[in-house]
């Protein structure tokens, strides 16, 4: 034998009186409420999340600077990392009296430049390569001329060399920011600050 009845529904009336009538008021009410501090706390939450991300680029961005000095009896042209986030070298030109040269040909056009005073062991260099990266904190000396048993004067080199020699590139931090570098920018600002 089957059941005549498949479901039993149960309708309770509703109380009218006004406490009832607050309850259900105070639920909404609370209810709504959370989904607002929800939403607030979810913009919150993504603020938070974009403050630290930005605050992570900043942390690890790199600056490259260029110097050129008078150490003793030598001369320098270095490049420093003074930023806080390793350099990853993307493009790099080298420029003597203006024109672009192969990177390699910094030491001949030098040895050409100085070739009556000096002898090759008076001369070190070293290359900042492409996809190749300067470490926070490293200075990387590009030219070193040691002048002691020479004619010249480091004075000499220096004005030469920052008259005529330029690099400029592009480097990127970690995260992929792009940043240009032209060694005349550095060498204004370093000459305005130590014109020795």
């Amino acid at each position: 034998m089957q059941p005549l009845v498949d479901y039993v529904v149960y309708i309770l009336p509703q109380d009218s009186s006004p406490w009832s009538i607050a309850a259900q008021i105070g639920t909404v009410v609370i209810a709504v409420l959370a989904l607002v501090l929800s939403i607030k706390q979810a913009k919150q939450t993504n603020a938070q999340h974009e403050r630290d991300r930005l605050h992570a680029r900043l942390m690890a961005k790199p600056h490259l600077d260029c110097q050129s000095k008078v150490l003793g009896q030598d001369y320098l042209f270095t490049i420093s990392n003074n930023g806080l986030g390793p350099a990853v070298i993307k493009k790099i030109d080298v420029y003597w009296q203006k024109k672009l040269q192969p990177s390699y040909s910094i030491e001949e056009v030098l040895n050409k430049k100085f070739v009556l005073t000096l002898s090759e062991r008076n001369f070190s260099f070293n290359y900042v390569e492409v996809n190749g990266y300067v470490p926070a904190g490293v200075t990387i000396e590009i030219v070193r001329i040691q002048t002691a048993d020479t004619l010249l004067l480091p004075q000499q080199v220096k004005s030469v060399i920052e008259k005529e020699l330029y690099i400029t590139g592009v480097y990127e931090s970690i995260f992929g920011d792009s940043f240009d570098f032209d060694t005349r920018a550095s060498l204004e600002t370093s000459i305005a600050t130590n014109p020795s």
